[in-house]
């Protein structure tokens, strides 16, 4: 994350956000039901206002992006 020169501000909240999905689980522990329960949890979060399609593509290509990078 020191490295990335982007322009989204935001990408430091979205990995903090998984890194709360995941808790303590290794990389390798991941599948793609505990992927899915985790974006079941971004939709209903107790927002008043529903997250929007993009909003939870973002969440979803930034875990994309965290997984292809990955050396594991």
């Amino acid at each position: 994350m020191d490295q990335y020169i982007g322009k989204d501000p935001s990408m430091a909240g979205r990995l903090d956000w998984w890194c709360g999905q995941f808790r303590e689980k290794p990389i390798t522990k991941i599948d793609e039901f505990i992927v899915d329960d985790s974006l079941v949890k971004l939709k209903k979060r107790g927002l008043t206002v529903q997250p929007s399609i993009a909003t939870n593509q973002r969440y979803q290509q930034f875990l994309f992006i965290l997984f292809s990078t990955s050396q594991f």
